[in-house]
């Protein structure tokens, strides 16, 4: 069971760091667009 649990919060913590960089990337361009346009 024990397993089970530290896997699924390796998990968790993937899909966040999964989606901050994503959130990262969009920003980026997001910034690159203001500057450009």
């Amino acid at each position: 069971m024990k397993i089970l649990k530290v896997i699924k919060i390796q998990k968790s913590r993937n899909i966040l760091k999964l989606k901050f960089e994503i959130n990262q990337s969009k920003l980026v361009i997001y910034i690159i667009n203001s500057v450009l346009l």
